[in-house]
């Protein structure tokens, strides 16, 4: 049997996208990576940073499908040992390294955070985008993927933060508009609607599937405890997107300064 980390080749953990005779996890979150390159307009030969980039998977896709230099950034060792090892294996266009994003100072084509800035806090999301602009050029493009509440929270709810997701703070539609304000032109947001529902089940039902083979490989997870309480999350976190309390959106923003047009890729597959 295979290990558990060579079930998908890109090792996406994030919201997949699920357009109409999509049926496949695997093809949801390849679609998702290629809807990201459309809407970034990557050129051959553009930068690209990713911030906070799980195990670098979308370089991997991009790099290979858009003919682009890629920069990854994370705190966590172990994905960072792994993303070197495996996802950048015969491929100099991909690299990542351990930072911070406030630490970042480059200037990037393009720039990228997809399923992190639900990780910053509130009090820091103005910061996340005076960042952003200060390491997209002029004619950049900046893609965010974030899960959003309908209505500004003070506080994440407890029993997420304390179950799976600790420093969670989702955001809604009004802090990231007013994060962005004097900063960025919001030139498209998507709302990916039930999918990341979706996504979440597929989660769910490759647990079930595939439990054995995970407490053989992880054996300090082998009790019906942690088994329990990590399909209750899930399918917990299904439900707040099937029944519409959360939100899954895409944005693109350009520089206010950047002053050009940006043709907005449809949606259609």
């Amino acid at each position: 049997m295979r290990s558990i980390l060579e079930c998908s080749p890109y090792m996406q953990y994030t919201c997949a996208y699920w357009p109409p005779g999509t049926d496949h996890l695997d093809q949801a979150q390849l679609n998702k990576m290629e809807l990201i390159g459309k809407k970034l307009d990557i050129r051959p030969g553009s930068s690209l940073l990713d911030i906070g980039c799980g195990w670098a998977g979308m370089g991997k896709y991009l790099t290979a499908h858009y003919d682009c230099w890629y920069t990854g950034i994370n705190l966590a060792r172990s994905h960072i040992d792994y993303a070197l090892n495996i996802m950048r294996k015969g491929n100099d266009r991909v690299n990542v390294i351990q930072q911070d994003y406030r630490d970042t100072n480059g200037k990037f084509d393009r720039i990228l955070c997809v399923g992190v800035s639900e990780h910053f806090g509130r009090e820091y999301y103005r910061q996340f985008f005076e960042n952003v602009h200060n390491n997209l050029k002029k004619d950049g493009i900046f893609l965010l993927q974030t899960v959003c509440d309908n209505i500004t929270r003070l506080h994440a709810d407890r029993w997420i933060e304390q179950t799976g997701l600790p420093n969670t703070y989702i955001p809604s539609l009004k802090l990231v508009s007013d994060s962005a304000e004097g900063l960025f032109i919001t030139e498209d947001v998507h709302n990916l609607n039930t999918d990341y529902g979706k996504t979440m089940i597929a989660w769910e039902r490759n647990v079930v599937k595939n439990w054995d083979q995970i407490r053989n490989d992880l054996t300090e997870l082998d009790n019906d405890r942690f088994y329990r309480r990590w399909r209750y999350f899930l399918l917990f976190c299904a439900g707040q997107f099937f029944s519409r309390r959360l939100q899954l959106y895409q944005f693109i923003f350009t520089k206010v300064e950047d002053g050009r047009f940006y043709p907005t890729p449809s949606y259609s597959w």
